[in-house]
């Protein structure tokens, strides 16, 4: 009987460990002003050397876009670290991809919120 509480508790935290949810791109991306024709086609964190590095993979549908991104930083406990990034600038023609990475200006950033805005 110890065996089989022992198997069905190592069970039940498995099931519970895989609960957790990784937090969509729509969840990750704040938009501002007309931003609806550059699609966010991937979005990936890791860790280097103790700080969080983001990548944002975006593409424009249609026509020649000019649009400005930056990086809010937030540490285990949801508080934004670091203060406000400034926007960086960035064109991309009609059907091009680019892939905007940064990386969080220290090792209290543990997520962060990709903002997009259009020029």
């Amino acid at each position: 009987m110890k065996s089989f509480n022992t198997v069905l508790a190592l069970a039940f935290s498995i099931v519970l460990a895989s609960c957790g949810s990784t937090p969509s791109v729509d969840d990750l991306t704040v938009r501002m002003r007309d931003t609806d024709d550059v699609k966010i086609l991937d979005m990936r964190s890791v860790l280097v050397n103790n700080q969080l590095k983001v990548d944002a993979t975006v593409q424009v549908k249609s026509t020649k876009k000019n649009i400005s991104y930056r990086f809010a930083w937030y540490d285990k406990n949801k508080f934004q670290v670091y203060g406000v990034e400034a926007w960086k600038p960035l064109t991309i023609g009609a059907g091009q991809t680019g892939v905007l990475q940064s990386f969080a200006p220290g090792p209290a950033a543990t997520s962060f919120k990709f903002e997009l805005t259009s020029d």
